[in-house]
């Protein structure tokens, strides 16, 4: 069995609260299909949920260090894709 490993970069936006549940609720049914969430990126993590960028500072925010992480590991080879809230709702849809 392929476990999928997903990490969420920031806060859910409003419009996905109302659609799909606060973020224990995501969790819940992303492990109801089979996928594991995790609060720090690595190299066994598949999906970066990356939220909505609404600062330009977002690099200097925690969800800007994931970003940054993640992209660091897909430089050194590690097969890791960012995702946006509207594709992570297709998933659950």
């Amino acid at each position: 069995m392929i476990i999928i490993i997903i990490v969420f970069s920031a806060t859910l936006s409003p419009p996905m609260v109302r659609q799909l549940g606060d973020r224990n609720t995501v969790d819940t049914n992303l492990r109801l299909r089979g996928a594991e969430t995790s609060p720090y990126v690595n190299k066994n993590v598949d999906y970066l949920e990356i939220g909505t960028l609404a600062s330009r500072d977002w690099l200097y925010t925690a969800h800007g260090r994931k970003i940054e992480k993640a992209m660091l590991l897909k430089r050194k080879g590690v097969d890791i894709t960012c995702i946006t809230e509207r594709n992570l709702l297709r998933f659950l849809g």
